[in-house]
C-alpha cells in the first residue's frame, strides 16, 4: 500500500517548514518528501492543500487503563480493562499515535499494550510502565514495595512481563493524603529498581513534585521527572548535567483552577483541591517551569489523564500549560510534543520527526497550528492520523 500526501504545508518535527510539500508512505516507512517527490503508480493520492502535515502527536505522562467516570471509586479490574479499549481509540484518534502509559494495576498497561501491537484493537503505540510505590504512598492501584531487595524484586517482576520503563513513585501526590513535598524513596530503593531497568536497555521514570525527591530521582537514575512542579535551580542544575527529561503535566491544574464546579461535582476531594492550586501558585510566582526550559532542560508533552476535568483524547489541552507555564511558543509546544516526545521515548530513530526512513505516523489537519495551535484541540480538523502506515482516522479528506 502506498499513500501520497501532496500540496500540504510541512511541519518536519524539528522546527522546518516545507511549503507545497509531499510526503509519500509505503508500507509503514516513509520513502520520499519534499516539494519534487515523484508520486508511485497506484498509490493513494490525499490533497492537503490548505492543510498542515506533521508527525503523530506524543503523550509522555498518560493512564489509560484509568476512567474518569471511575477514578475515586472502586472498580474491578475486568471493567477497567474493557474501558482501557474505548480509552486507546480515542486517544489515537485525536492524534496522539504514541503514549508513555505512566501506570496502572500492575501488567493492565502491558497487556493493553500488546492487544494493541497485535491488531486486535486499535489504539496508540504504548510504552507501558511498570510503577511502584511504597507501603501507602501515592498511587493507590500500583505495586506496592518497600527496601532496596522489594524495589528490586517489584522491577524484575515487571520486567519479567516486558514492561518498557520503570517507575517509583519519589514524593506523594495531590490526588490522595499524601504530601507532595515529601519524598518516599531513598536514592538507594529507587537506584535498585532503576538498575534493573538500565541493565536491559529499558528506561526509567520518577512521579516527583518536590525537590528533595526530584534530587534523590535524578541521583538514583531516572531518565525522566513526571510534574517536578516545584523543582528549584538545585534540581535544575541536575538535570541539565544528567540531561533529564521533564514531563510537567500542567493542563489539569489549570482546568481545575478554570472549572472547580465541575472538580466538586466529580468526587475530587476538597483538600486535593487545594493542594492543586499549590504548585500552580509556585510556578507562576517562581518561573521555574520556564527557567528549566530556557536553561536546556528538554521537556515533552504529558497529560496525567484522565482526571475530573479532562478525559482520554482531550490531550492537546496540554498545549495551553506549556505555553502558560513553560513559556513555549507554539512551535516549542508542538515539538515538545513530537520530536522531543520520541526522544523522551528513546524512539527518536523511529518517530517524531517526518524524515525518510521513519515509521509513518502522520496527521493532516486542516489549518496551521503554528499559526493556531488551538485547531490541534478540535479533533474535527484532524482530519487524518496515521499510525505505523495505516490510517486510523479520516474526516472530510
Amino acid at each position: 500500500m502506498k499513500t501520497v500526501f501532496e500540496n500540504g504545508r510541512l511541519f518536519v518535527g524539528d522546527g522546518k517548514i516545507v511549503d507545497n510539500a509531499t510526503a509519500i508512505v509505503e508500507g509503514n516507512k516513509i520513502v520520499d518528501i519534499g516539494r519534487r517527490a515523484t508520486t508511485p503508480a497506484g498509490a493513494e493520492v490525499i490533497d492537503c492543500s490548505g492543510k498542515t502535515i506533521m508527525p503523530g502527536l506524543f503523550d509522555c505522562e498518560v493512564h489509560i487503563c484509568f476512567a474518569r467516570e471511575v477514578r475515586f471509586s472502586p472498580e474491578t479490574l475486568e471493567k477497567r480493562a474493557m474501558l482501557a479499549v474505548m480509552h486507546a481509540r480515542r486517544t489515537l484518534e485525536a492524534g496522539f499515535t504514541t503514549v508513555r502509559d505512566c501506570g496502572s494495576e500492575p501488567y493492565l498497561n502491558i497487556d493493553l499494550r500488546d492487544v494493541i501491537n497485535a491488531g486486535w484493537v486499535p489504539g496508540p503505540r504504548i510504552l507501558a510502565t511498570g510503577a511502584m510505590r511504597m507501603t501507602g504512598g501515592h498511587g493507590g492501584t500500583f505495586l506496592e514495595a518497600d527496601g532496596v531487595d522489594g524495589c528490586r524484586k517489584a522491577a524484575r517482576m515487571f520486567l519479567s512481563h516486558n514492561a518498557d520503563i520503570i517507575k517509583c513513585m519519589a514524593t506523594g501526590g495531590i490526588s490522595d493524603a499524601t504530601l507532595p513535598t515529601a519524598y518516599t524513596y531513598s536514592v538507594e530503593e529507587m537506584a535498585a529498581a532503576f538498575e534493573e531497568a538500565h541493565k536491559v536497555g529499558k528506561r526509567t521514570a520518577a512521579h516527583a513534585y518536590g525537590p528533595e525527591g526530584i534530587k534523590k530521582a535524578i541521583l538514583a537514575g531516572a531518565n525522566c521527572i513526571q510534574h517536578g512542579n516545584l523543582l528549584d535551580d538545585e534540581c535544575i542544575d541536575l538535570m541539565t548535567k544528567r540531561e533529564v527529561f521533564l514531563v510537567p503535566t500542567l493542563a489539569l491544574r489549570m482546568l481545575r483552577e478554570r472549572h472547580p464546579e465541575i472538580v466538586k461535582t466529580k468526587g475530587y476531594p476538597e483538600a486535593s483541591y487545594q493542594k492543586n492550586l499549590d504548585p500552580l501558585k509556585h510556578m507562576r510566582e517562581t518561573r521555574n517551569m520556564e527557567r528549566a526550559f530556557r536553561a536546556g532542560v528538554k521537556v515533552a508533552l504529558g497529560t496525567d489523564w484522565p482526571e475530573e476535568v479532562a478525559d482520554h483524547g482531550d490531550n492537546a489541552q496540554e498545549f495551553d500549560g506549556l505555553i502558560e507555564l513553560v513559556g513555549m511558543t507554539p512551535m516549542e509546544a508542538i515539538i515538545a510534543a513530537t520530536k522531543t516526545g520520541a526522544e523522551c521515548c528513546g524512539l527518536e530513530g523511529q518517530l517524531g520527526t517526518i524524515e525518510v526512513g521513519k515509521l509513518a505516523d502522520i496527521l493532516v489537519v486542516n489549518g496551521d497550528p503554528v499559526e493556531n495551535i488551538n485547531i490541534l484541540k478540535d479533533i474535527q480538523k484532524i482530519q487524518i492520523v496515521m499510525k505505523d502506515g495505516i490510517i486510523f482516522a479520516r474526516r472530510g479528506l
